[in-house]
């Protein structure tokens, strides 16, 4: 989500656009004086005279969506220095800092955009998404046993302020559906699981017809056990999107857990004809396969999954089809 940028107040125009002098002749607007000696010295373009912060902030945009991020970020780290309280100009230099992957200076930008502007609603949900990019970071980063509660005290100030972000978020906007399933899946990961039901469900009554929020229920019902239920929220999932094959993958899962194996392989056949390089789903058959006597059948899936690299696959097919 963009930022809203280039709206400046009255104050901001150039002092050419509203003055004008005498002189002998009747009265000329000063502005036509102005601009000549600026586009006379080279300093703004023919298109008008606009102030210098209006034309940093524009020239930065257009490198930002040309992709050209470092120059970018140079553009707007000077507009900072003509304004060094514009949060636009902050948060701006943090998403080009952000694609050039320096998380830590994206993420200090988008907290002084915040700080500037607490009730924006995209600086907060820029500064959420850096954070929860720390912390997906950190938990593929391998640390020795004396590093680990280190780690682990790291991760959990990042979720703290990630909660932080996503209440300040709901505040400005109680209808934001994707807010909340944020949430709700944070508050599954420290054990609220009933919280984070209810969170979902406000969601469900928001947007009834969401495959996405009936996925995310559905994959919380299934953590806690309730496995119909899970597969009746992927159900109604899929009618609202029959080409969600990651529905129908996690439907397979409740299948294959509460003991439906014919019904699973059925799901699973359907995900491997829908995306043929789907190792987990074709591990999941296989397995599904063995658990109904096709152990033919079960190996060539496994092997399948082998040659797409899926994790655990060589060994789970070393040891079922030897």
């Amino acid at each position: 989500m963009r930022a809203r940028v280039g709206h400046f107040h009255i104050s901001h125009l150039p002092v050419c656009a509203v003055s004008t002098v005498r002189r002998r002749s009747g009265r000329i607007p000063r502005h036509r004086i102005l601009c000549a000696v600026i586009l006379l010295a080279g300093i703004l373009p023919l298109t008008g005279c606009r102030n210098s912060a209006e034309l940093l902030q524009d020239e930065g945009d257009q490198l930002l969506s040309s992709g050209a991020y470092r120059q970018a970020r140079e553009v707007f780290s000077r507009l900072i220095q003509l304004r060094p309280e514009s949060p636009v100009a902050y948060f701006s230099r943090g998403l080009a800092s952000r694609e050039l992957g320096e998380i830590e200076s994206a993420q200090t930008d988008f907290e002084r955009a915040v700080q500037v502007e607490p009730q924006n609603g995209d600086f907060r949900w820029e500064r959420f998404k850096i954070l929860r990019l720390r912390r997906e970071l950190l938990e593929e980063t391998d640390v020795g046993e004396l590093e680990r509660p280190v780690k682990e005290n790291l991760r959990t100030v990042l979720s703290l302020l990630m909660r932080q972000d996503l209440v300040n978020i709901i505040r400005l906007d109680p209808y934001d559906v994707t807010a909340k399933m944020e949430y709700a899946l944070l508050l599954s990961e420290i054990g609220e699981s009933e919280s984070a039901l209810a969170l979902l469900d406000k969601c469900v009554i928001i947007s009834p017809d969401d495959p996405y929020v009936l996925n995310e229920r559905g994959r919380l019902l299934h953590g806690m056990g309730r496995y119909d239920e899970a597969i009746t929220d992927y159900d109604q999932a899929l009618g609202e999107c029959d080409s969600c094959s990651f529905v129908l993958y996690n439907k397979a899962l409740s299948l294959k857990t509460s003991g439906r194996i014919e019904e699973a392989v059925d799901a699973l056949q359907k995900v491997v004809l829908a995306d043929s390089l789907d190792g987990g789903a074709w591990f999941m058959l296989g397995e599904c396969q063995f658990l109904r006597g096709e152990n033919r059948e079960g190996c060539l899936a496994l092997r399948r999954s082998v040659a797409l690299g899926e994790p655990g696959a060589l060994e789970r097919y070393h040891e079922l089809c030897r």
